[in-house]
């Protein structure tokens, strides 16, 4: 996920959902980055900085995954955080197990499908909807506010 707030959303759905299957998760901040033994999860939820520090670091190790997902692509494969995604990637691609990848935006800019396809080159691809229009169910307002008070 691109922010800390996105992780921290994303993992607590997560653990509602998989705690009753026994599926261990936790997410990477600051405070689990510098204690946490992420060995012993079976999914891991990171900012691709902090993933990135804590594997060049050897904290953490990609060899045993076998799931790769990236939320937000479209912001994720923008410029401020390419460099971070082509290293995690990188590592992924150099593993002996071959291991899937999942992109997953709501939106996701013609420009940004091309450079997610060299990720992900034999992806399926999901629409639903037509790129690049509004839905006709939702109903915009604008409503002029003054003030804070009324």
């Amino acid at each position: 996920s691109p922010t800390a707030e996105l992780t921290t959303q994303s993992w607590e759905v997560c653990n509602r959902v998989c705690r009753d299957l026994g599926i261990k998760s936790t997410f990477l901040d600051r405070a689990h980055a510098a204690g946490s033994d992420f060995g012993s999860v079976d999914i891991l939820l990171a900012q691709p900085l902090r993933l990135v520090t804590l594997t060049e670091r050897s904290r953490i190790s990609l060899k045993s995954l076998r799931f790769l997902v990236v939320d937000e692509v479209d912001r994720m494969l923008d410029l401020q955080f390419s460099d971070q995604l082509d290293d995690i990637i990188s590592q992924v691609s150099d593993l002996q197990v071959r291991v899937q990848r999942a992109l997953f935006s709501a939106t996701l800019p013609s420009h940004v499908e091309n450079l997610a396809k060299n990720v992900v080159p034999d992806a399926w691809t999901v629409k639903i909807g037509t790129a690049n229009t509004a839905v006709d169910t939702v109903t915009q307002t604008l409503l002029d506010v003054t003030n804070e008070f009324g």
